[in-house]
């Protein structure tokens, strides 16, 4: 949308047209034209809804309920949806439905949550009707009636919806809710199976096996099972055919075959009927070794879906075989166990060595998830594992160039930062950019700084905020408070520090010390938000506690002065000595100052001369000052005129004005000593010529 039409829309809706509002409130939605602005988009939704505009009452029934733009409210929520699903909003009624049924923003009425799920069933696509009709047949938070269910899964299986040809196959073959009639069940598992539905190929191929409704053909029944196993999400296919390999029934008998399937889907789908079956092969040393005490582990295995030893050993000789036979996803999840990325504890010791042989047989055939795992490998290293950022460059860009976003804003990283790579902040930009499309949150807020540092791009505080703006909306911490100090410091927006306390208070919630810090200095100064110390020192002591040497520095005086906490002039020298440690000029000069007047520590000017002299040379003018005090006094240190003008000097400089009235004072005592020194050279030589 260019700016010419976004400006007529805009006019348009400001004279009250009803479609221009809700197309300027999707504008603001959507960010096209204007920038996103959730609380813009529901000002026009909801003046276009007040009008009868349609969507925008769904919409803005939507917004109520997710709080986009506004608080979340159901009762608002419902209200909207009402009026948009009694002019026929498929979308609203079915969400009307859903309040009802779960009594959120309406009191809990099944019958009317029925009655809206029937209008928008009436209306909508064959999926939706399927999932209707599964609620009825299961009786999913509604009165079940099986009768009805069929009604609805025949109304969108002769849509040609797979699933609902599936489920329609399924009450024909158990005579629920219709007629039991195994021909009729047949019918419809075709018609899904030839669509790709693997639960009906898998059914289909049941009815062959035992010639239901169909001629029993073996060899076709193993054809379905093949087909369905192929689509990796059907364990009772897997199962069906290891019987079939075990009784030689449509395929070759083969004992080896028949224990591996059981052993995959015992330990992959957690298969009840495997269990027994994989017992029996270990008992009877059926397709492999005999072993007693495995077959009576499984004979005894309860189906409670927790995972032991023997099981993770099962999954791994399972996933070995399958690997070594070259099956790429078996090689990435056992490329997954060994570099301990699998969910739960695997059981197996983490070897990124073997992690990296199994990752790289996928990644050689391109499988891109095993790219990017095998780069993240090499980057980060770990046992057995050095780190190889070369390597790592090589297979992010491998990944990066099949688009996964995560390896292009990974790869953005290596050039920005020049690791394996020549460093190359245009081509970083490049990936980030290419990442950020793509929402990648991580390579937003990169950018975003590469905009806001002019590294690899034209310096451009607007576009830098632009981008901090869309990954800080994702959640991004570090966005957040990038954006913070944006609206802060006034660059590329407006300054405007209760923005800048929003996004600091986000991010800071998520633990990021330097938002924590800065939002503890708003608090503490009363900007954007009304002064609190109790609230600042909560904020600094969460950042200092992180090693924010700000924040350190900044506690250390609250506890020093009892603002927002009780005055402990130990505590606070306890946290100068963190910020100065590392480095924090303030933190040394009040931790110099500490021992100067021995406050929360024995008095030590020698000290406290140290502490001066560290945060002076990094130009601290208060610093600077008290170290030329101490030469000038002989407090701590040797005292020594020349030292103590040096560092008066560089204090005054800074527009120190002791430091200059010091200064002044000794130069005029330099030039009164020398008056004296003179008048008796002078003497001298008066009282010579006189003789």
């Amino acid at each position: 949308m260019d700016a010419t039409n976004i400006e007529q829309i805009k006019e348009a809706a400001v004279r009250g047209d009803a479609e221009a509002q809700y197309r300027l409130g999707c504008a603001y939605r959507d960010g096209e034209g204007v920038e996103q602005d959730d609380v813009e988009r529901v000002r026009w939704f909801r003046r276009a809804a007040e009008q009868g505009h349609v969507d925008a009452q769904y919409d803005l029934g939507c917004c109520c309920r997710d709080g986009e733009g506004m608080e979340p409210d159901w009762e608002e929520a419902v209200e909207w949806f009402k009026k948009a699903a009694e002019q026929g909003d498929v979308g609203a009624q079915n969400n009307l439905g859903c309040c009802y049924l779960e009594g959120q923003g309406v009191p809990q009425d099944l019958d009317a949550a029925m009655k809206w799920f029937c209008k928008s069933a009436e209306q909508c696509d064959a999926h939706m009707q399927n999932e209707f009709a599964c609620r009825l047949r299961d009786g999913e938070g509604i009165p079940q009636n099986v009768t009805e269910a069929a009604k609805w899964f025949r109304t969108a299986a002769e849509r040609g919806d797979a699933g609902a040809q599936h489920n329609l196959g399924g009450a024909y073959l158990n005579g629920n809710g219709v007629a039991q009639d195994d021909a009729e069940a047949v019918k419809w598992f075709a018609a899904a199976a030839e669509q790709g539905d693997a639960w009906a190929q898998n059914d289909l191929g049941v009815c062959y096996r035992d010639g239901k409704g169909v001629t029993q053909d073996a060899a076709k029944a193993v054809q379905w099972f093949q087909k369905a196993i192929e689509q990796k999400c059907c364990s009772d296919a897997l199962y069906n055919l290891g019987v079939c390999y075990r009784d030689g029934n449509g395929v070759p008998q083969d004992a080896v075959k028949a224990a591996r399937s059981f052993r995959e889907v015992a330990v992959t789908w957690l298969h009840s009927q495997a269990y027994y079956e994989l017992a029996c092969c270990y008992r009877d040393g059926r397709g492999m070794p005999q072993d007693a005490a495995k077959a009576a582990y499984w004979f005894n295995k309860k189906d409670d879906g927790d995972v032991d030893a023997e099981e993770i050993l099962e999954k791994l000789a399972m996933l070995r075989d399958k690997a070594e036979e070259g099956d790429i996803y078996a090689q990435y999840q056992l490329g997954d166990i060994y570099a301990d990325r699998c969910c739960g504890d695997s059981g197996v010791a983490e070897d990124k060595s073997e992690a990296v042989k199994w990752y790289k047989k996928a990644a050689q055939q391109g499988y891109l998830a095993a790219q990017s795992s095998l780069a993240e490998c090499y980057y980060f290293g770990g046992e057995n594992l050095e780190p190889d950022y070369a390597e790592a460059a090589k297979w992010f860009h491998a990944a990066a160039g099949q688009g996964d976003r995560n390896a292009q804003c990974n790869l953005g990283c290596l050039y920005r930062d020049g690791e394996g790579v020549e460093q190359d902040y245009a081509e970083a930009v490049k990936w980030f950019l290419l990442a950020a499309e793509q929402d990648e949150a991580g390579a937003q807020n990169a950018l975003g700084y590469a905009y806001d540092t002019g590294r690899g791009v034209e310096q451009n505080r607007a576009e830098a905020v632009r981008w901090y703006e869309k990954a800080a909306k994702q959640g991004h911490s570090t966005a957040q408070n990038n954006l913070g100090c944006s609206y802060r410091d006034g660059e590329g927006v407006e300054q405007d520090y209760a923005e800048a306390v929003k996004w600091f208070t986000l991010a800071a919630k998520q633990g990021d010390a330097d938002a924590q810090y800065s939002l503890g200095c708003f608090y503490r100064d009363g900007k954007g938000v009304e002064q609190d110390y109790a609230e600042a020192v909560k904020w600094l002591t969460l950042a200092a506690e992180q090693g924010n040497a700000g924040a350190q520095t900044d506690l250390g005086y609250a506890y020093n002065e009892g603002k927002g906490v009780e005055q402990n002039h130990a505590e606070a020298v306890r946290w100068y000595e963190k910020a100065a440690k590392q480095g924090r000029s303030t933190a040394q000069y009040n931790l110099g100052c500490s021992y100067r007047d021995g406050e929360g520590v024995e008095q030590d000017d020698a000290e406290a001369v140290k502490w001066f002299t560290l945060a002076a040379e990094q130009g601290d003018v208060d610093a600077q000052n008290a170290l030329g005090f101490a030469y000038n006094h002989g407090r701590g240190v040797e005292r020594n005129d020349v030292e103590a003008a040096r560092w008066y000097k560089k204090a005054a400089e800074q527009n120190n004005g002791y430091a200059a009235r010091a200064l002044k004072k000794k130069s005029r005592y330099r030039i009164i000593w020398w008056i004296f020194i003179i008048g008796l050279l002078l003497a001298k030589l008066i009282h010579r010529a006189t003789q």
